[in-house]
């Protein structure tokens, strides 16, 4: 339990809500009334009012639900006005704030942190008075990423690559586990001069067979390495032209060093922070990956990453569209029922979906007062019973479809209601 609680419910210290707003050239702290810290941290009394912050876990759909809230602040010495028109104008969204509860008796350091992420909105509904919209930093997670194929750097191209994104590439992908051909994974004719194709951004583990038309070609290509613009891409090149054939290829992709020595990435949740902290969070060039980024939850991740490991599951996510992390997130969620949530530390949570390994309460008692709340009452949920569940899995990139599905049908049921399930990240080999 937080020192802060701690010390409030056992008479030590009265509890002050405040914010701390690091604008570009000045960091204002502020509460709701005149606070001073024993670290020496001082809190203006400007705060007229801070709104609602609700917690909720993402939808089925696997879309993290936003924190989002409002704190009224009385700028009557117009501090934050002069700063919203002045020298840092146009600069002081996406400031840092946190929301703390604090009290006198506890340093600074253990206060209780109700919400931390960034300024999205500064607005003056009235005279003297300044309001902030403070929400979780996910506005990279909205913006569509992608390395685009563009004329300069890849100025012999075919014409129909340009306006395509090289694509991002995990797992194993083994059309022979399903099917004689064609291959997995999908190229593009990247220069019709030196009769290349390119597989993904990035470096992948390794090309293990090439497709001509649907069929395996053991020779007359070779994997390589190019970089351009300081970004490499891993390409497939032959020693004479192909003409119009398609081109498709099994192998394997990105793997945790980045330079094609390591260990495959398989585990969908090591996938996602690897994809999240490379690709979306960060703008990975060459070389060594990117650690994973610090606005993910550590602990959580750890913990559903073993919980996956025990079930067995491994992924293998393919991507040749724009994409944002949302997207990504939805689709990791998706196929392994799991839920994501933005901590009060600003940070973005994943868990399992599953009343089998969720912790029971461990409490001694609850204590429930009639005066405040409404009467217990049990209420049915509402949900409808399927008949007929087909889940789909093994998507070949190339071919646009899933290659292995597993139908349950319960025969007894007098009423036919049918659903569906895809799993985009599931494995392929």
């Amino acid at each position: 339990m937080s020192a802060v609680i701690v010390a409030v419910a056992g008479g030590r210290g009265l509890l002050v809500p405040g914010i701390t707003v690091a604008f570009p050239g000045e960091t204002l702290r502020m509460a709701s009334a005149p606070y001073s810290s024993v670290t020496g941290l001082h809190y203006k009394p400007k705060v007229l009012s801070f709104g609602a912050i609700s917690y909720r876990r993402s939808d089925r759909g696997g879309r993290t639900s936003t924190v989002e809230t409002q704190v009224t602040i009385d700028d009557t010495d117009r501090t934050i006005a002069r700063l919203y028109a002045g020298v840092y104008a146009g600069t002081l969204e996406g400031s840092a704030a946190t929301i703390q509860l604090m009290t006198p008796t506890i340093a600074s350091s253990s206060w209780l942190t109700v919400l931390a992420g960034v300024v999205t909105r500064i607005s003056f509904p009235t005279q003297f008075v300044a309001e902030l919209t403070v929400r979780a930093n996910d506005a990279q997670l909205t913006r569509k990423r992608g390395w685009a194929i563009t004329r300069q750097n890849w100025p012999n191209a075919a014409a129909d690559a340009y306006g395509k994104i090289a694509p991002t590439f995990y797992g194993t992908h083994n059309s022979a586990t399903f099917q004689t051909h064609p291959g997995m994974i999908p190229t593009i004719y990247i220069d019709v001069l030196a009769f290349r194709y390119l597989v993904c951004g990035g470096k992948a583990k390794s090309i293990t067979r090439v497709f001509v038309d649907g069929v395996q070609t053991p020779t007359g290509w070779a994997v390589e390495y190019i970089t351009r613009a300081g970004r490499i891409y891993t390409c497939v090149t032959f020693t004479t032209d192909q003409g119009d054939a398609v081109i498709t290829v099994d192998g394997v992709g990105y793997e945790d060093v980045g330079d094609g020595s390591g260990t495959a990435i398989s585990d969908p949740l090591t996938i996602w922070a690897h994809w999240i902290s490379n690709f979306v969070l960060g703008d990975y060039l060459s070389g060594a990956w990117f650690a994973n980024n610090a606005l993910l939850d550590s602990t959580s991740l750890t913990a559903t990453s073993a919980i996956i490991a025990t079930i067995g599951d491994i992924g293998a996510p393919y991507s040749a569209v724009p994409f944002t992390g949302e997207d990504i997130t939805a689709k990791l969620c998706t196929t392994y029922k799991l839920r994501t949530w933005w901590t009060p530390a600003g940070l973005l949570a994943i868990g399992k979906d599953d009343p089998h390994v969720a912790d029971v309460y461990g409490g001694t008692h609850w204590k429930y007062y009639r005066e405040e709340v409404a009467p217990f009452a049990f209420r049915d949920e509402e949900f409808n019973s399927k008949s007929r569940i087909l889940a789909r899995s093994a998507f070949s990139a190339s071919q646009g479809s899933y290659l292995q599905s597993l139908e349950v049908v319960n025969a007894a049921a007098t009423t036919e209601l049918s659903d569906s399930i895809d799993m985009p990240w599931s494995a392929c080999s």
